[in-house]
């Protein structure tokens, strides 16, 4: 018998979201400030591991990858449950610019 595909279902941004093709958690988010800010952070909180000891050690060592991480990758899981967006996309500016264009054109 044939595994269907059955497609797991759960809530995201109080939509209802399926896993595959319709929901991607690496899509990007961030902006290339941010990740550029995210990447300097992320190799000073690593360097400061050789300054501290102890649980602090650990807690900066944790923070500097997960920046150094979301910085390479461009996407923030946490930015995907909340719905943040800091990157901007050219297809929405000229979607909005051509709805500009054609509400001009039905007023004439």
């Amino acid at each position: 018998m044939p595994k269907s595909k059955a497609k797991k279902r759960f809530i995201l941004n109080k939509k209802l979201c399926y896993s595959g093709d319709e929901m991607n958690l690496l899509k990007k988010n961030i902006s290339t400030t941010e990740r550029l800010v995210r990447a300097i952070l992320g190799v000073i909180f690593l360097a400061s591991t050789t300054q501290v000891q102890g649980t602090l050690m650990y807690l900066a060592a944790i923070v500097g990858i997960i920046l150094l991480l979301t910085a390479a990758l461009g996407t923030c899981p946490a930015y995907n449950v909340l719905g943040i967006k800091t990157n901007s996309t050219a297809p929405e500016k000229k979607e909005i610019a051509s709805n500009k264009k054609t509400t001009k054109k039905k007023r004439k």
